[in-house]
């Protein structure tokens, strides 16, 4: 079978946390790039909004929403170069205009071999456009929940903690807690994707027994005051704390509540509205981080 037909299948398995290790050290540059055989995770500045790109040590390549515009299509365009057209998994985390609204354009500009989304139903455009080009590209579509495992098959592995089950197919109109939630693990590093979830969600993480510890965590919500407990933020103990939020935005992310808690566990915090684009590299033992500003 190979890597397409595999990532399509999925592989499940009940994730018990046993790929966790122990922390990584960190490097922090300007301008340092991931050297071959590296995993790279970028979280792009698309305003007010989530759009994270993962490259895994063979070149697979995975784009965690879209942000609210096709500005996502300048940043993929020089992530990947004007030539690659071609990208291994799509994963919608929920379908919200502010993470799902620049997916249309990536996916009618790109080939995608698969996509991983919720199935949650939702009477808004943006949600409406994103299914209607899912089908026209004939791109085979995955449901998450959580025990999911993707193996990338180069040490990478990304499992899914959320949703708890499949909401396939359901009408929800607030649709933050059931929103895709994935620890991607490299050696002994690991990074925590959390979506908009709430506190909610957070704490039956926590209290469900997922080993969370990551050294890498995308701050839930941008940074709203609802999320980032400090409960989840002590067990994830994370050394970096990835914002993506507008600058200016009208909402007052990330708050101060959440910028506080973040300060608390002692982890570096990198918004987007001030550094642009963040990239974190990894050889599976050092961190490198680098910034557009």
């Amino acid at each position: 079978m190979n890597w397409r037909e595999w990532l399509i299948a999925y592989r499940l398995a009940i994730f018990v946390g046993s790929l966790a290790l122990g922390n990584a050290a960190i490097w922090t540059a300007l301008g340092a790039a991931a050297e071959p055989g590296q995993l790279r995770v970028t979280f792009f500045d698309v305003g007010q909004g989530d759009a994270i790109f993962v490259e895994t040590p063979s070149g697979r390549q995975v784009l965690i929403d879209g942000g609210p515009s096709n500005r996502i299509l300048a940043k993929l365009s020089a992530a990947l170069g004007f030539w690659d057209r071609d990208l291994d998994l799509v994963i919608s985390t929920h379908p919200d205009a502010d993470h799902l609204g620049g997916l249309t354009d990536v996916l009618q500009q790109y080939r995608v071999a698969a996509v991983l989304e919720t199935g949650i139903r939702r009477s808004v455009p943006e949600a409406a456009a994103f299914d209607r080009a899912v089908a026209a590209s004939r791109i085979p579509v995955k449901f998450a929940q959580a025990g999911q495992l993707m193996d990338f098959g180069d040490g990478a592995v990304m499992a899914v903690l959320n949703p708890e089950t499949s909401v396939a197919g359901e009408t929800i109109d607030k649709t933050n807690d059931y929103g895709i939630v994935n620890r991607l693990i490299f050696g002994h590093t690991e990074y925590l994707f959390t979506a908009d979830v709430t506190s909610v969600v957070e704490g039956r993480l926590v209290s469900g027994g997922f080993n969370l510890e990551s050294d890498v965590i995308k701050i839930g919500h941008h940074g709203s005051k609802y999320s980032s407990s400090a409960p989840f933020l002590n067990a994830v103990h994370p050394q970096i704390a990835a914002v993506s939020v507008g600058a200016k935005n009208p909402y007052g992310h990330p708050t101060p509540e959440a910028l506080e808690r973040i300060a608390n566990v002692q982890a570096k915090a990198y918004r987007t509205d001030e550094r642009g684009d963040v990239s974190i590299a990894t050889n599976g033992e050092m961190l490198v981080v680098q910034t557009e500003r």
